[in-house]
């Protein structure tokens, strides 16, 4: 894995814009070199949003010191609420009974939450859909992202499922629109019209305007994303459920083309510039050139 040199990146973040998306995977995957990064970036003034793992925001000391260097929102992969689908998956070091510990400490720290889960996995029971949604809603997730379980062709997942004969488009990925037909593979405890079905349930319940709500929650430490962003982003949700999960409809952005992370810098980036007219100005120029993602590590 190779790292770019912290120097560079901090020069190259001098030349963007008030708001920055981090594009890696794990922004804090290697903590000697994040911690020099984030450290350094504390006088640059800038806010910014990335992925991160559970792992690293379990420690006090991280989230500190992206809180410090301008982090305002992160995108974690939870995965499951349950333990044994976590175990059944690799997971391990994501624990359900630490979610909430965790979540706390982001709240506290002015860090906002997207939160994302899958459905799908064969320990899936039937009410695992209303018990991650209500989870989310109990945890006052500032966002959270619903996805399938999906056979990628050359993974090992895809193999198993081939072997015990459970797919039911060996390929899928050459078909148009991959939403409408999701899920290719059949469910061990239930069937593919159920999973399809919870999946709609659990994006609809998390964003019913009730749900909406009773998630928002404002502390002393709340930046902007969690006070004034947090009903625009939420309504827009609300939006993509109706029209694009419930719905079908293709305007909500296709499963080729959809980026959490670009969806959330969207909307996220839509609202700092109604908050400070002065952000959107410097992203225009900072991106004359056309959309910009600054990828730091892992290259």
């Amino acid at each position: 894995m190779r790292f770019r040199p912290v120097n560079e990146v901090l020069a190259e973040l001098k030349t963007l814009g008030k708001l920055i998306l981090f594009g890696d995977d794990n922004v804090m995957i290697h903590r000697k070199y994040s911690g020099e990064l984030f450290e350094r970036m504390r006088e640059l003034n800038k806010h910014w949003i990335g992925q991160c793992s559970l792992a690293a925001v379990k420690r006090i000391e991280n989230v500190r010191l992206m809180a410090e260097s301008g982090c305002k929102a992160l995108f974690i992969g939870f995965e499951s609420i349950d333990d044994a689908t976590l175990k059944h998956t690799g997971k391990r070091q994501n624990k359900p009974s630490e979610y909430r510990e965790v979540l706390n400490m982001l709240h506290d720290h002015g860090i906002s939450t997207w939160g994302s889960f899958v459905f799908g996995f064969d320990t899936d029971d039937p009410e695992v859909f209303e018990r991650t949604a209500e989870f989310g809603i109990e945890m006052q997730l500032t966002m959270a992202l619903y996805a399938i379980l999906t056979p990628y062709p050359g993974t090992q997942l895809y193999r198993r499922l081939t072997a015990e004969k459970r797919l039911t488009d060996p390929q899928w990925w050459l078909g148009g629109d991959h939403d409408a037909g999701s899920p290719y593979f059949i469910p061990k405890q239930m069937s593919r019209e159920a999973l399809r079905e919870g999946w709609q349930r659990a994006w609809q319940r998390f964003y019913a305007p009730s749900a909406i709500w009773k998630r928002w929650t404002v502390r002393s430490q709340s930046s902007w994303i969690q006070t004034l962003g947090y009903l625009p982003i939420n309504i827009m949700q609300n939006r993509l459920v109706k029209h694009k999960i419930l719905g079908g409809s293709q305007r909500f952005r296709s499963a080729a083309d959809f980026s959490p992370m670009s969806a959330a810098f969207d909307a996220i980036r839509t609202t700092a510039s109604v908050a400070n007219p002065a952000t959107e100005r410097e992203h225009e120029h900072s991106h004359a050139d056309g959309p910009r993602r600054l990828r730091v590590m892992g290259e």
